[in-house]
């Protein structure tokens, strides 16, 4: 759960380090003090190389091979080298100091009853996730934090799913705006679970329906996505009928079909309004530029038109020479008689 996640990468940090740090340098360091510990170079905090952690393995292998083996100092200095290299590279990536992931972590019954954990919930709900209170709520939360702390009235927690426990707190109805908070907390994606949910998004999303607004998208991923597969079916399976002709036809689906359409219609003329009138407002040219193949054919046809012009032209031209040599050719036989 995502309360774990800052208590988790500490340890992972912790137990990288030791490998090749001494340990009073990391003991009773927090998470400000270990993104700040120095690795760039060896300042006495260092083990030394035949002390770090090898492995078993390798310190039989090492206790075996002569003291004077130059491949196994080359390989101790290649396996310090790497350590600190990835220790660096942690320590840049890790969020160690992630002031959101230390204030959820307190979101654990685990933690009630510290002035630490009072502390950092009053951050988790008038800072980090006050959004998610209305304003009665926002007034009123701080006190919830406190009381909470102190309440020994709450369920006992003996380890069981955390999200189960803030139910039953929730169904109290005793600090609503806490209560609020912390589902929003726990709803956070994190670990194996994100992966699953870009699979879906992938299966939704399409160049045929890339512009899906978000309200749209979140039903059919959280709604109609997680429906058809807790029943174990697919949308084709759940509204199949044995006879399009003969069958009952479903009311329930074509009303919200036609509602659904109805409101897309709505909501791009509204779009479109909106639209409008900010070129309006901003005095925006709102034609249409001409594209490369239209200019192209635009020229074409005007080029086609003017050969055309022309033709016809010399066609009316030697119409009237042939027209007029034949009329001399008249006149000249009437002389001539």
């Amino acid at each position: 759960m995502i309360h774990r996640l800052h208590d988790q990468q500490l340890e992972s940090f912790q137990s990288f380090l030791v490998c090749f740090v001494k340990p009073e340098q990391i003991s009773g360091l927090s998470a400000k003090g270990l993104k700040s510990i120095q690795l760039n170079e060896d300042q006495g905090q260092f083990l030394k190389i035949q002390d770090m952690f090898v492995g078993a393995e390798v310190d039989k292998i090492i206790s075996e091979s002569s003291k004077g083996d130059h491949d196994i100092s080359d390989f101790l200095k290649m396996a310090a080298a790497s350590y600190v290299k990835c220790a660096i590279h942690m320590q840049a990536k890790l969020p160690l100091d992630n002031g959101l992931l230390r204030a959820l972590s307190c979101i654990d019954p685990a933690a009630r009853g510290h002035t630490v954990t009072a502390v950092e919930l009053k951050k988790l709900t008038t800072v980090h996730m006050r959004h998610f209170l209305v304003n009665e709520e926002q007034a009123t939360v701080g006190h919830e934090v406190l009381m909470y702390q102190v309440d020994d009235k709450l369920p006992e927690f003996e380890g069981q799913d955390i999200g189960q426990w803030w139910a039953k707190i929730t169904k109290l109805k005793k600090y609503p705006g806490l209560c609020k908070v912390v589902a929003a907390a726990l709803s956070i994606f994190h670990g194996p679970q994100v992966e699953p949910s870009f699979n879906l998004m992938g299966d939704i999303m399409d160049p045929k329906s890339s512009r899906l607004n978000v309200e749209t998208f979140n039903s059919l991923q959280t709604v109609v996505k997680y429906t058809f597969l807790s029943k174990k079916t697919t949308s084709v399976k759940y509204f199949d009928r044995p006879s399009c002709k003969y069958s009952e036809v479903n009311l329930r689906l074509c009303r919200n079909l036609r509602d659904a359409a109805a409101k897309h219609k709505k909501e791009n003329q509204i779009k479109a309004e909106q639209k409008k009138s900010l070129q309006e407002k901003l005095k925006i040219n709102t034609s249409k530029k001409v594209s490369k193949i239209k200019a192209k054919e635009k020229t074409q046809q005007s080029v086609e038109a003017a050969r055309q012009q022309h033709v016809n032209q010399q066609k009316k031209e030697a119409r009237k020479r042939a027209l007029e040599g034949l009329v001399e050719s008249v006149q000249k036989k009437k002389k001539s008689n």
